[in-house]
């Protein structure tokens, strides 16, 4: 998987990443991705209700390579693991492909799929169909 490149003309844009909520709330999602309870939108997944999380993507330069990024960072607490860390927090999120498109009102989604989905399924959560 490779990251969007970097245009010239757009060096920044805003994209959704998606969320698997695991039972947290709003608030601690909002906390791991630095953004305003504003930015969060609640979407149904079967029975589960996931988040789209509206992040600032810009140009950064990595490895010989112009491409669109957003960072997270996490406190690391007393008692965390790397194991905690990585399946409470991250689990699923770990490469979230970020990017811009510079004609009409299209958006990039960042989609998690989970165990049993399907194509059309993604495409209807998703509302592109």
């Amino acid at each position: 998987m490779r990251p969007f490149p970097c245009s010239e003309a757009l060096q920044s844009c805003n994209s959704y990443l998606y969320h698997i909520s695991g039972g947290r709330h709003v608030e601690e999602i909002a906390s791991l991705y630095s953004v305003n309870l504003s930015e969060i939108k609640p979407i149904i997944h079967g029975a589960e209700q996931d988040y789209l999380v509206s992040v600032p993507c810009t140009c950064t330069y990595l490895n010989g390579t112009n491409r669109y990024s957003y960072d997270t960072s996490y406190k690391v607490k007393p008692d965390d693991s790397f194991a905690r860390v990585y399946n409470d927090f991250y689990s699923g999120q770990v490469y979230n492909v970020t990017g811009c498109v510079g004609e009409g009102s299209q958006e990039i989604v960042t989609y998690t799929v989970q165990e049993h989905d399907t194509l059309s399924q993604i495409a209807h959560l998703l509302s592109s169909i």
